[in-house]
């Protein structure tokens, strides 16, 4: 197939983003359980941390590959003209704006869907706080930019000030950690689901920290909370929400983990300076011409 300059550019790159996406997203499904189980025994804050980036780093492998890589060599080392793309590169090319383009659907469904589930709610009074007449156990802090904490009138009433202070701190701390923002970047990647189940669970732990601060009373008061939660019986919330009991089967683990401590935290530095080093040196590699006219050079055969 014949392409001009800019065409080709656009092949290359397309086709360069599948390469490392595929790639990455293989190797990443493979350490899956290894990480799992290491971000387990690590602070639930870094813990997440760690997994998001196994969860995320192919698709922004394959960006940066494709924008940072890809690009910038095609358009430093190559003379202009038309020529051939080659079917291998037309294929690949077309599974990278397929990819991109389901992923910007889902993550644009989830948004809406969100959304819509927010516009169904029954406000009955409150401003920074929504006291929906929804039933069920229903704690939840809705949106991005600007998310609203949404409460169901029987959770209300069922807890405490403790308690509810305690549940308010919580899906504060998702707020501050953005981690609707992060579900929506989940929704528009292709990934392993134990990762992203990993994460969501390590979330909530690292939600539950940040309420307790340390404090023994306000850990009894959120197990409390979840234990009512789990009484009353949770509503259903939609995607890229952050719910304060979203999966049953979590809350006696949150429970015994509130009660207990978290435990000792292992591995957390070395594990993220590993991850800062290699980011590091493959930014400094994409800045060097030798790297980059050698990676054209490779581009090029995928081309043809």
């Amino acid at each position: 197939m014949m392409a001009g300059y800019w065409a080709r550019l656009g092949w290359m790159s397309a086709a360069c983003f599948t390469v490392v996406e595929m790639g990455a997203r293989a190797v990443a499904a493979v350490w899956a359980g290894a990480a799992v189980r290491r971000a387990e025994r690590m602070e639930a804050r870094r813990g997440a941390a760690l997994l998001l980036c196994l969860r995320l780093g192919p698709a922004v492998l394959g960006v940066a590959a494709a924008l940072g890589m890809c690009a910038p060599s095609y358009l430093l080392f190559e003379r202009g003209g038309g020529e051939a793309v080659g079917g291998l590169c037309v294929v690949l090319g077309l599974i990278g704006a397929a990819t991109v383009g389901v992923g910007a659907w889902r993550a644009l469904r989830a948004w809406w869907r969100a959304r819509r589930w927010m516009a169904g709610l029954l406000p009955a009074g409150g401003a920074e706080v929504w006291v929906v007449e929804e039933p069920g156990a229903l704690v939840a802090m809705v949106g991005v930019v600007k998310p609203t904490l949404v409460v169901s009138r029987a959770m209300r009433e069922a807890l405490t000030d403790e308690e509810w202070a305690a549940a308010e701190a919580h899906e504060r701390a998702h707020a501050k950690a953005w981690d609707n923002a992060k579900r929506l970047a989940l929704a528009a990647t292709p990934g392993a689901k134990t990762l992203t189940r990993a994460w969501a669970r390590l979330a909530e732990r690292a939600a539950d920290d940040e309420a307790a601060g340390g404090n023994a009373d306000r850990r009894l008061a959120l197990a409390a909370a979840l234990v009512k939660a789990a009484r009353i019986g949770m509503a259903a919330a939609a995607p890229a929400v952050s719910a304060l009991a979203a999966e049953r089967e979590e809350l006696a683990a949150r429970v015994a983990r509130l009660l207990d401590g978290p435990g000792e935290a292992k591995g957390a530095r070395r594990t993220a300076a590993v991850l800062a080093a290699g980011a590091m040196a493959a930014a400094l590699a994409m800045t060097q011409p030798a790297v980059l006219e050698a990676a054209h050079g490779v581009f090029e055969r995928l081309l043809r």
